[in-house]
């Protein structure tokens, strides 16, 4: 009998552990981690928490390499170093990830213990048939005692992420703006999702123009997003986030179909068709058939092959293996033009015009911009020209902007040119009626403007703007800049407030209210207001103010609801001159 209970004491015990710890560690597994720290977190007394989280580097090719036994292995022997911490409290929270906490009397005390965990981890890891040097990714975060643990987990996993995209070993403490551009990140993804659904992308087409004759011959296709809130997007703004979602696939097959059918409509009953560039990314190269979606888009539309160029960056042109050249020499067999942009500035190789069946290459703007006044631009435009010609391999001058740079691109007799002196990117609507014969004057002036950095008052100006919204802060920036304004940016009050004593006063503070998990727009007028007495505040928000929150502002500062147009803005601006006038 008393064997029976001891047999049931024995399996009880088991059962208790294999509830609360990782099975093939030993270490604690999730949940009862999670409740080791929350009652860390809720201990008397007061003090500090230390939460570290480890992540093994390329784990995947471990276990690809050396098999998932000598990946089991690893982990069991990350537990036993871990494990031989004092007071630490060890959790496995996913495959290769781990958790450390510490309580700590002193915040100031988290970098020297980190820096223990790291030494714990350093040294070679000597496993079954293999010894490897293994690279962790360590992110951490420091809770006050009565922190949430949930909210501290995930800090010290945004510290993970970061360093994770680190190029360096060093371990990465939580920085509350990194989570502000992580959450963005995830919020302007959600946002492209919605607006390729909604159809909000668009084309701007910008002239390309034969410099001998002066006749527009084609166009350089360059994507916009109509946002709902903020208007007309430059693909700057977005297009890094849709090649890291990898929703620039789906984007840019809509821009090859779109472009493919305006090709059509503008070439009907044209006796010279023009051609129109599309820029193509990288990853449409590694994870779609680009020569197949190409195939069914020409039968789709009913366009000629000769219609479409496509243009490769540089960098895509650094993958010389055979995939990449096939796919390329079809595209050409298939009549599709291909063109490198920005020749001249990334992976430059004479090799390469010979490897890959290039059509044309663009001069990068960098070098077109003051070539009549920079002898070593107009050396290298000429070369480059001459380069073109002996390959048989057309030419095109990015960036050309004043009468005397297409001048002089005309006597080195480069064929064809782009740029603000022949036109801006402009919708359908305004390019189509270019075409109706029109010949492009090259005794123009110069046409583009530049902002003077000076406003109506006659003086220099300049802005600080706090938006933690990417997009906000670019088309508020953009708008200031147009109008004159030297600009600062910044994602949170507390960047604003960690400028240096010696940085000059701004005129004026464009701040949103809703800042994150930090101070608000609202709290921050004040404390703006004590650094700079002069300064003019113009809070922006997507809902309205409560009474209490506009007694913060003072009498010469503005509220604007968004979206906050250029007109209200310039108004709101406007009026500051004449309060300073009063």
């Amino acid at each position: 009998m008393s064997r029976n209970v001891t047999q049931l004491t024995e399996i009880a015990s088991r059962l208790a552990e294999s509830y609360h710890l990782d099975s093939l560690t030993g270490v604690e597994n999730r949940n009862h981690f999670h409740d080791h720290l929350e009652q860390m977190l809720q201990r008397e007394g007061g003090g500090y928490a230390l939460l570290t989280k480890c992540n093994v580097s390329r784990f995947h090719d471990i276990n690809t390499s050396f098999g998932y036994d000598v990946g089991d292995a690893l982990l069991i022997q990350v537990g036993q170093r871990l494990r031989t911490l004092p007071d630490a409290v060890i959790g496995r929270l996913s495959g290769d990830e781990f958790a450390v906490a510490l309580p700590l009397s002193d915040p100031d005390l988290s970098k020297a213990t980190v820096v223990r965990i790291r030494e714990l981890l350093a040294p070679k890891f000597v496993l079954p048939g293999a010894t490897i040097d293994v690279r962790f990714s360590i992110g951490y975060a420091v809770g006050r005692v009565r922190d949430d643990s949930i909210g501290l987990l995930r800090k010290a996993g945004i510290a993970l992420h970061e360093s994770k995209l680190s190029p360096f070993p060093d371990p990465i403490e939580f920085d509350r703006n990194a989570a502000i551009r992580i959450e963005s990140r995830v919020r302007l993804t959600s946002d492209l999702q919605r607006a390729l659904e909604n159809s909000e992308f668009l084309m701007h087409y910008q002239p390309k123009v034969e410099l001998a004759t002066g006749k527009i011959v084609g166009a350089e296709a360059l994507l916009r997003w109509e946002h709902a809130v903020y208007g007309t997007q430059p693909p700057g703004r977005f297009i890094p986030i849709a090649e890291e979602s990898g929703l620039i696939v789906d984007i840019g097959a809509w821009a090859l179909r779109h472009v493919a059918r305006f090709a059509v409509r503008v070439n009907r009953g044209r006796r010279n068709p023009l051609a129109f560039s599309v820029n193509v990314s990288q990853l449409q190269f590694r994870r779609d058939d680009v020569a197949q979606l190409l195939r069914t888009i020409l039968k789709q539309t009913d366009a000629d092959p000769s219609w479409l160029m496509l243009e490769l960056t540089e960098s895509l042109l650094a993958d010389n293996s055979p995939a990449m050249i096939g796919t390329l020499r079809e595209l050409r067999e298939m009549g599709v033009g291909l063109s490198v942009d920005d020749f001249g500035t990334e992976y430059s190789s004479l090799s390469r015009l010979e490897a890959f069946p290039i059509s044309e290459f663009k001069i990068d703007r960098s070098f077109v911009s003051q070539v009549d006044q920079n002898r070593s631009k107009h050396v290298i435009v000429d070369a480059m020209i001459r380069l073109g010609k002996e390959l048989q391999i057309s030419v095109v001058a990015e960036g050309a902007e004043t009468k005397d740079e297409v001048s002089v691109l005309r006597k080195l007799g480069c064929p064809y040119a782009q740029g603000y002196f022949f036109g801006r990117p402009m919708p359908e609507a305004e390019f189509v009626p270019l075409l109706d014969g029109k010949v492009l004057s090259f005794d123009q002036n110069d046409v583009v403007h530049r902002p003077s950095g000076v406003c109506a008052a006659g003086r220099s100006q300049s802005a600080v703007v706090v938006e933690d919204d990417p997009i906000s802060l670019a088309t508020l920036s953009e708008t200031l800049e147009h109008l004159g304004w030297m600009v600062t940016t910044a994602s949170s009050a507390e960047e604003v407030l960690a400028l240096p004593e010696s940085f000059p006063a701004p005129q004026i503070v464009i701040t949103d209210v809703n800042l994150g998990t930090g101070m608000d727009g609202f709290e921050f007028c004040p404390v703006a207001r004590r650094r700079w007495p002069d300064v003019k505040i113009i809070v922006i928000s997507g809902r309205p103010p409560h009474s209490e929150q506009l007694d913060t502002l003072s009498l010469h500062d503005v509220f604007l609801l968004k979206p906050v147009y250029r007109s209200a803005l310039e108004a709101a601006i406007a009026s500051r001159w004449a309060d300073r006038n009063d």
